[in-house]
C-alpha cells in the first residue's frame, strides 16, 4: 500500500468514527439524557498530628505514604461499605445498598502524596453532596480505629457537585463502530480490487480464454 493510499483510508477511518460519535452521542442527548452529580472531597492521612508550625521529616514522609496507601485499602474495601450502609445518614432520596454505595462513592490515593480524593456519584446534588462528605469522614475515623495509627483530616468537604453526562459513553460506542464498518468496507473493496486486478492479469497473458465463462461453468458444475 503507497502512501497516498494509506493516508486516504487513514481519512476515511477517522471521519467513519467521528460521524459515529456525533451520531450516537446526538442521539443519547435526545433519548437518555440522564446523567450523574459527581462531589469531590479531600483528606489526608499522616503518622504525626500535622500543623502550620512543624513539617514532616524525611522518615515520617514516607511513612504517611505506606499509611495513607493502607488506609485506602480499608475505606475501598467492602467491609467498609457493609458497616457504612448501616449508618448511612439522613436526607438521602433513596436507600443504598453496600453494592450500590460501593458503585457510588470511591477513593483514590493521589501519588506521591499521603491525600486521599474521595468521589460520589448520585443522581441528585443534594445525595452527591451528602454521600461524599459522609463516606469520606466514616471511612477514615473507622479505618483509624481499627489500625489504631495515624491521624487523618478531611480538609475540603464537598460543598457542590458537577453534573457528568454519560452520552460521551455512546459516544465512544459510535466511533468504535463508525471506524470498524469502515474498515470492514475498505478491507472487502481491497479484496474485490485485488480479484479483479487478478483477473484482469489474467485475461491479458492468456487473451485466449473466457474467464468469466469459466467461472460461470465451475458454478453451474457446484
Amino acid at each position: 500500500m503507497d502512501r497516498k493510499t494509506f493516508i486516504k483510508y487513514a481519512v476515511l477511518v477517522i471521519g467513519s468514527a467521528l460521524v459515529g460519535f456525533i451520531l450516537l452521542n446526538t442521539l443519547s442527548l435526545l433519548f437518555d439524557n440522564k446523567g450523574v452529580y459527581v462531589a469531590t472531597a479531600t483528606g489526608h492521612v499522616a503518622v504525626v498530628l500535622l500543623n502550620d508550625e512543624k513539617g514532616l521529616g524525611y522518615n515520617e514522609l514516607l511513612a504517611s505514604y505506606e499509611l495513607a496507601n493502607s488506609y485506602l485499602n480499608y475505606v475501598n474495601d467492602r467491609y467498609m461499605y457493609k458497616k457504612a450502609v448501616n449508618n448511612l445518614p439522613d436526607g438521602l432520596s433513596k436507600e443504598y445498598t453496600y453494592k450500590e454505595l460501593q458503585k457510588a462513592v470511591k477513593a483514590e490515593f493521589i501519588p506521591d502524596t499521603f491525600i486521599l480524593k474521595f468521589k460520589a456519584e448520585a443522581d441528585n446534588l443534594e445525595d452527591a453532596i451528602l454521600l461524599c462528605n459522609f463516606y469520606s469522614e466514616f471511612s477514615l475515623k473507622e479505618t483509624k480505629d481499627l489500625l489504631d495509627v495515624g491521624y487523618y483530616s478531611v480538609f475540603e468537604k464537598a460543598t457542590e457537585a458537577q453534573y457528568k453526562s454519560r452520552s460521551y459513553i455512546y459516544g465512544g460506542v459510535g466511533a468504535a463502530l463508525g471506524a470498524a464498518v469502515c474498515i470492514g468496507i475498505l478491507y472487502l473493496n481491497h479484496r474485490y480490487s485485488q480479484t479483479i486486478r487478478s483477473v484482469e492479469k489474467l485475461r491479458e497473458r492468456y487473451p485466449e480464454l473466457n474467464f468469466l465463462g469459466m467461472i460461470g461453468g465451475l458454478n453451474e458444475d457446484v
